[in-house]
């Protein structure tokens, strides 16, 4: 089976790919993978028998791209602009959604694959915040920031497709929870534990605000159980991990580390002025029991995650 990858330097996109070319050597190896680097990230890796990496863009998709989707069975698209304060909107709506429908629709028209299948991860960050509530897999979608707009502009295109070519290809959409873990993480997580370990101090809110976040290699192993499995054709999933107050995940970090960290009180009455303070109040919960039963995952909570995570990083 051919996997043409997109993102493939990103922290997911390198996991992916370490975890599908890493057979025992006794035995034909699963997956052909085709890993996509963004234009002047070079080579992550060196290809091999059954990987080969290839440079380029997918606002513009060239010949070299084109040439490898003819034999592609499926794709994996994990490439979109995150964590790029300074971005701005048409560059989010450009590179999640404009370039997301360009790929689908050279891969429709160019792969002469049986199998098919379009695998777009996606975020939580679809619904928005428009509840202090658990968001469950059905709810409706309210994005309120450039990248959850973007990536569910890219969601309501890819359905529409599918329902104008039932026959050429299946979607599997995938709404992650804040990822943390990973080579080079650069998320909220990462940013946290970096913060308490240098400033030894964290400001608490309030205390029984929940939060929802995914371990990197919960979010690789879901991915693969995904590739070819008729479960989630046509399904749109949320991946997410049992929730955890940032009171205990301060906590957390702090065992984990071996540091020792004030949690300072700030007054929500000081706080009321600034605009930032009602999205951080939010219980941002997300419920993915459905898809847990579907792929029949385990998902390691924060603190299995975090211990995981400096003990082995992808």
């Amino acid at each position: 089976m051919k996997i043409f990858i997109t993102g493939a330097n990103g922290s997911i996109g390198r996991g992916l790919v370490s975890e599908l070319t890493n057979n025992n050597l006794t035995h034909k190896p699963e997956f052909n993978i085709v890993a996509l680097l963004g234009d002047g990230f070079g080579d992550i890796a060196s290809d091999g028998k059954d990987l080969k990496f290839l440079t380029g863009d997918i606002c513009n998709i060239d010949d070299k791209i084109k040439t490898e989707l003819i034999d592609t069975d499926v794709i994996i698209h994990l490439a979109a602009v995150v964590h790029k304060p300074n971005a701005k909107y048409e560059e989010y709506i450009e590179i999640n959604c404009n370039a997301t429908k360009r790929l689908l629709d050279e891969f429709i028209n160019l792969s002469n694959s049986k199998i098919k299948q379009f695998i777009f991860i996606s975020t939580v960050s679809v619904y928005g915040n428009y509840k202090n509530s658990i968001y469950y897999e059905k709810d409706e979608c309210k994005p309120d920031t450039p990248y959850g707009i973007s990536k569910f502009m890219a969601e309501e295109l890819i359905k529409n497709i599918s329902s104008a070519n039932k026959k050429y290809f299946n979607y599997t959409i995938i709404r992650l929870a804040t990822v943390y873990g990973g080579s080079n993480d650069r998320g909220n997580v990462k940013k946290m534990i970096d913060f308490i370990q240098k400033y030894h101090f964290f400001p608490i809110f309030k205390k029984e605000t929940e939060k929802s976040m995914i371990y990197i290699k919960d979010v690789v192993q879901s991915i693969k159980v995904c590739i070819n499995n008729n479960k989630v054709y046509n399904d749109t999933l949320v991946l997410s991990s049992p929730p955890i107050t940032i009171y205990d995940m301060v906590n957390v970090i702090r065992d984990t580390v071996k540091t020792f960290v004030f949690k300072v009180y700030i007054p929500l009455s000081f706080l009321k002025r600034f605009r930032v303070i009602d999205k951080l109040m939010m219980a941002n919960v997300y419920c993915s029991n459905d898809t847990i039963g579907k792929l029949n995952l385990k998902i390691r909570d924060f603190k299995a995650g975090l211990t995981d995570m400096f003990s082995f990083k992808i």
